[in-house]
């Protein structure tokens, strides 16, 4: 039998896939994470909507229009902080996410209906609250930082 899992890579890497699982609704939509195949998922439940996206540069979307509830997002490191000289330099900057990126994005796709916005895979170095209250700042709702066993009600 076996639990089915969601493998979007495995069908011939198209941009965009969906399925359902139970009464979730899963997209799958490929993000840029240098040169390495990624997906975000939009993921729709009891009609509620969490965006999830870790693992990428930019995302070439916008999601306006589905009016996300909640964004579990990457806020890898800040430009200001990051230490040139780290062996992974180049895979930072080209396969995760900084602040004014996510900002950006969070500001582009808010509606009224954004409740919460959690930040996580955060970086070595990134300072955590400083990037919570700069995201809150566009995402005119809660901003939490994701951190290890913690437990968040999206409702």
């Amino acid at each position: 039998m076996g639990i089915p899992v969601m493998a979007p890579y495995t069908r011939g890497k198209t941009l965009r896939s969906r399925t359902q699982f139970g009464g979730f609704e899963i997209t799958s939509f490929y993000l840029p994470h240098n040169g390495v195949w990624n997906n975000g998922f939009l993921i729709k439940v009891e009609g509620q909507t969490l965006l999830y996206m870790t693992d990428f540069e930019y995302c070439p979307y916008t999601f306006k229009k589905q009016r996300i509830n909640h964004m579990l997002i990457e806020c890898n490191y800040q430009n200001k902080y990051i230490n040139t000289e780290i062996a992974n330099y180049e895979h930072k900057l080209r396969g995760h996410c900084e602040l004014d990126v996510c900002k950006e994005f969070v500001k582009i796709n808010r509606t009224d209906e954004l409740k919460t916005v959690i930040l996580c895979h955060l970086g070595h170095g990134a300072d955590a609250d400083e990037c919570a209250v700069e995201v809150e700042k566009v995402a005119r709702c809660p901003v939490y930082v994701a951190e290890k066993n913690s437990i968040y009600e999206l409702n």
